[in-house]
């Protein structure tokens, strides 16, 4: 037995290596992994170093020894990786006989392959939207808050994405890991537009948890005034207190306020959106009422408007017929006068 040449020995160390590195796997074969959406996962392995991705992935880059994975959809994704051991043209060949040497032909070793699979997770938003005042699905006449639209902005201001509310409720998914603020674009029919910047954080912690916001919404009011007034017999117009009027709802019929002036004739009252009927119930007696009015408040109406009533007095006609006391025959003479208190 003699020690082997220092040559020999050196060329033996590079077959060990060599074989030593054919077996080495990555260690993230076989696994699964969950990445947060909006996040990089990067590995870096010394073995990945002599594989090759088997095809193109989406988001996923692999430089020498470093695997980088940025995700930009939901889903369940598999990578495959292969040896990369093309030196040769052709695979190696052993040539084995029983009585005889056998001999070995250079060439490519079988190509071993690996794969991993991944999971991308993301956040979700939900959120509730109620009226200010009733602190319910509908306004305090019983109406149902309209569609609102939301917008979910990056700190900078970037749109990521709109949300639809409906029936009072909404909800956004597929949200990235970040800082985001939720802005209202588009008010329900009726409401105001609101301005507050709600906060929402998407965290690897609360990923998987949907944020829950709740809104309210403030009506959009007008302020309606009447001012009332009488006619006296002097053709004098003057305030007219304690006068009563009902403002009723045209499309359910049902009164929805009513109001009384004060003594400067004055009454007011705030109305949501709707087509409505004044109608006067009370006033000075002998005095006409004022013909039921129709109007509509909406979006386009005057923040406060207002409507004067003036009431006539009753006017009828009186015939006074001249008649002889003792015949009772008519008195056919003109001239005669009388005097009316």
């Amino acid at each position: 037995v003699i020690e082997t040449p220092p040559e020999i020995q050196e060329k033996m160390n590079i077959l060990e290596s060599l074989v030593e590195s054919y077996y080495k796997i990555p260690e993230i074969n076989g696994q699964n992994l969950t990445i947060p959406l909006g996040k990089t996962y990067t590995l870096n392995d010394d073995a990945l170093s002599g594989y090759e991705l088997l095809g193109s992935y989406d988001g996923v880059n692999k430089n020498g020894n470093t695997l980088s994975i940025t995700p930009n959809k939901i889903g369940s994704f598999t990578i495959n990786l292969k040896q990369n051991l093309n030196i040769y043209s052709t695979p190696f060949v052993v040539y084995y006989h029983s009585s005889s040497q056998n001999l070995l032909l250079t060439g490519n070793v079988p190509e071993q392959e690996i794969s991993f699979s991944y999971q991308v997770t993301a956040g979700s938003l939900d959120i509730t939207k109620y009226d200010l005042e009733t602190k319910k699905c509908q306004n305090k006449e019983g109406k149902p808050i309209g569609k609102a639209v939301y917008g979910l902005y990056q700190k900078d201001g970037t749109l990521t994405t709109t949300i639809t509310v409906t029936n009072c409720v909404g909800s956004a998914t597929n949200i990235p890991l970040g800082e985001y603020y939720l802005q209202e674009i588009e008010a329900p029919e009726g409401y105001l537009l609101d301005p507050q910047k709600y906060e929402v954080t998407i965290t690897e912690e609360n990923i998987t948890i949907p944020q829950k916001i709740q809104v309210y919404e403030e009506e959009d009011t007008k302020k309606i005034i009447i001012y009332k007034e009488y006619l006296k017999e002097n053709e004098t117009l003057t305030p007219e207190e304690n006068v009563k009027f009902e403002i009723v709802n045209k499309n359910t019929n049902q009164v929805v306020t009513t109001l009384t002036t004060d003594a400067k004739g004055v009454a007011s009252t705030t109305l949501s959106y709707g087509t409505y009927i004044i109608r006067q119930i009370s006033g000075t007696p002998g005095y006409e009422f004022i013909e039921p009015k129709e109007f509509i408040v909406d979006k386009n109406s005057q923040n406060e408007f207002t409507y004067s009533f003036v009431n006539k007095p009753f006017l009828k006609n009186i015939k006074v017929l001249k008649k002889d006391d003792g015949l009772k025959n008519q008195i056919l003479q003109s001239g005669i006068k009388f005097k009316l208190y």
